[in-house]
């Protein structure tokens, strides 16, 4: 065989077939050739003399990193014939740890994360991030032959940010533009419901459900549940009547932990269950869903309000600045996946809810005051500045974060002025969705 291989995939066959044929086509759709084993040796050819063969001639070698790859021979084998001759490229698919062999093969040194990608898009992050390697012959160059760089996908996010000054007080603008989105809609909602349960998951210390349920009287017991113990105890200064549980939805005894706080509370199922910025943010969407429908009441609801930067957007946008730094929220650690809301109605009806409804999405600077406009760029913008100045401090010599953070820090100050001009339009791509439980 004389004709190149622009990528060679390389995969554990049983977890992740489905993920390596949705990838190859995407990249040979976009122009460039693939290779990987069930597709590409037929059953009379001997794997082991085609494979050296095949990875001489190889341009860019991906592996699939997962567990059982991890404790493949053969992906062993494949490294270490390609070792010598192209670049590897890895994505960690559950954040195994690589064994030794692997460790010592590619040199590995540290994790080198780029951002979260959820699992129904992550054919598509990896095709075009190849074939961008691919066509950028420098970039390609830089990756050393002998170095592993590791692509964590969407994983369970354990970091803790109530005990920042900085987190709290764009908390605190926040609610005014989640209250300005979203009241009417929670009033119209609830509206019917009598003596009701209110279950808040990732309540912070509960201001923001508290401002939304402001006049619905029907809801008179609130119950908030979050990580941070540091903010459920400002909850429970703040809101003495209410009641706040340390709980973490991600958790395997999550389920358990409901069934825990509903005999302490003398209730057999919440009436409302609230779920504001937290679907973005978690591993596994639709396991959380199918855990709360469990929980919920016959006749209850879930309300989710979620974000989706797909209905974010920006006019005047002539430089660039704001298409820009949407692409920077995406691949910035903390922001949580950022086409979360266009998913929430496909998870509900998959986790056995019905009536799905989208109450509301986007909301715009169209009828805000100069104030608020400046609250409303710091709340969106600030956010992904502080990101990038931690991720800085965590590689300070990851010189794409770095020359990313200048420029953010450099247009900054003066895009916020900009912002404030009525002729300016910003429309956030807030969602807000419910479902009923049961057909």
């Amino acid at each position: 065989m004389n004709k190149s291989i622009d990528v060679f995939l390389s995969h554990h066959t049983d977890s992740t077939k489905n993920l390596v044929i949705e990838t190859a086509e995407m990249i040979e759709k976009l122009g460039w050739t693939c290779w990987y084993a069930e597709r590409d040796i037929s059953p009379l050819q001997n794997y082991a003399e085609k494979i050296p063969d095949i990875l001489e001639k190889t341009k860019l070698f991906v592996l699939f990193l997962n567990e059982h790859s991890n404790q493949s021979d053969e992906v062993l084998r494949e490294i270490i014939a390609v070792a010598k001759n192209a670049p590897i490229l890895v994505y960690n698919l559950d954040n195994c740890r690589p064994r030794k062999s692997l460790q010592y093969l590619c040199s590995v040194s540290q994790m080198k994360p780029l951002c979260d990608i959820h699992t129904s898009m992550l054919s598509q992050h990896i095709s075009e991030e190849v074939c961008a390697l691919l066509g950028d012959e420098k970039a390609i160059k830089a990756l050393s032959k002998a170095e592993m760089l590791f692509r964590p996908v969407r994983s369970k996010n354990d970091l803790m940010f109530f005990g920042e000054a900085f987190e709290r007080e764009r908390l605190s603008h926040q609610h005014k533009f989640i209250l300005k989105f979203a009241k009417e809609s929670y009033e119209s909602i609830l509206k019917d419901f009598e003596n009701a349960s209110f279950l808040d998951v990732g309540c912070n210390t509960g201001t923001q459900a508290k401002l939304l349920l402001e006049g619905c009287n029907g809801i008179t017991k609130y119950i908030g549940i979050d990580r941070e113990e540091e903010a459920l105890s400002e909850g429970r200064a703040l809101y003495p009547d209410s009641h706040f549980f340390v709980a973490d939805c991600e958790a395997d005894d999550f389920s358990n932990r409901l069934k825990e706080i509903k005999k302490e509370l003398g209730i057999e199922a919440f009436d409302v269950i609230n779920i504001s910025m937290v679907l973005l943010h978690i591993q596994s969407p639709e396991v959380l869903l199918d855990v709360l429908e469990d929980h919920l009441s016959d006749d209850g609801i879930i309300i989710a309000l979620d974000i989706d930067d797909g209905f974010t957007v920006a006019y005047p946008d002539t430089d660039g600045f704001y298409r820009r730094a949407v692409d920077i929220c995406h691949e910035t650690l903390y922001s949580g996946f950022r086409h979360s809301g266009r998913q929430v109605y496909s998870y509900m009806y998959n986790s056995g809810l019905s009536n799905v409804t989208l109450h509301k999405i986007g909301l715009s600077t169209a009828g805000l005051s100069r104030s608020e406009r400046g609250e409303l760029f710091d709340v969106y913008f600030s956010f992904i500045l502080d990101d990038l100045q931690k991720m800085h401090e965590i590689d300070p010599e990851n010189r794409v974060i770095k020359a990313e953070l200048d420029w953010f820090n450099d247009c900054y100050k003066l895009k916020r002025v900009e912002f404030k001009n009525k002729d300016n339009f910003f429309n956030l791509g807030f969602m807000l969705m419910s479902a009923r439980r049961g057909d």
